[in-house]
C-alpha cells in the first residue's frame, strides 16, 4: 500500500447540519441558519451619487493599491551616471585597481598606473606542417575519402 492511500474513512455520528455547525466554529465563524434574503431596495439618482462620491474619496486616498509587473522583466531604477569608482591599469603586471575618487587615481597616476586598459595581442598561430608536409597529408586524406567512397559503392549505400 502507497503512503497517499488510506486505509480507510472514519464515518462521523454528525448530521449535515452539525458537521456545518462544528466547520463554522473551527474557522473561527458565526453558524448561522440560511434565513430569506431580503429583495435589495431601489436607490436614487442622489444615493447613486453620493456613493459614487464616496468611492472616489476613498480611492484617492488609498492610491497604493495593487502595481502589476512581469516577473520575469521586474522594474528596474533608471541608470545614473557616476564618474567613480574607476578602474586603473598595470600594463607590466596585468592586474588592475578601482580608485574610488580623483585623489585615489591622482595618486595612481603619480604611482604609474594607466587610464587605459591593456590590449591583449593575440599573435598568429604557426602552421604545424610546411608546405611540402602539407601537400603530403591532403594526398592521403584524398586517397582515403576515395577508398571510403569505393567502399560505400561496394556495399550499395
Amino acid at each position: 500500500m502507497s503512503l497517499n492511500e488510506a486505509k480507510g474513512y472514519r464515518v462521523s455520528g454528525l448530521t449535515r447540519e452539525q458537521q456545518e455547525e462544528a466547520e463554522a466554529e473551527i474557522y473561527g465563524r458565526r453558524y448561522r441558519k440560511e434565513t430569506p434574503q431580503m429583495p435589495p431596495q431601489p436607490l436614487s439618482a442622489e444615493e447613486y451619487a453620493r456613493m459614487r462620491e464616496l468611492l472616489a474619496a476613498h480611492d484617492a486616498q488609498n492610491k497604493t493599491g495593487y502595481q502589476e509587473f512581469d516577473l520575469n522583466n521586474p522594474p528596474t531604477p533608471p541608470y545614473v551616471y557616476r564618474e567613480y569608482p574607476k578602474l586603473m591599469y598595470d600594463h607590466k603586471n596585468r592586474c588592475y585597481l578601482q580608485v574610488e575618487d580623483a585623489q585615489g587615481m591622482e595618486a595612481a597616476l603619480a604611482k604609474g598606473w594607466k587610464k587605459e586598459p591593456w590590449l591583449d595581442q593575440v599573435a598568429e598561430p604557426e602552421p604545424l606542417l610546411d608546405a611540402e608536409s602539407q601537400d603530403g597529408a591532403d594526398a592521403a586524406q584524398e586517397k582515403i575519402n576515395e577508398a571510403r567512397h569505393a567502399k560505400r559503392e561496394k556495399v550499395g549505400r
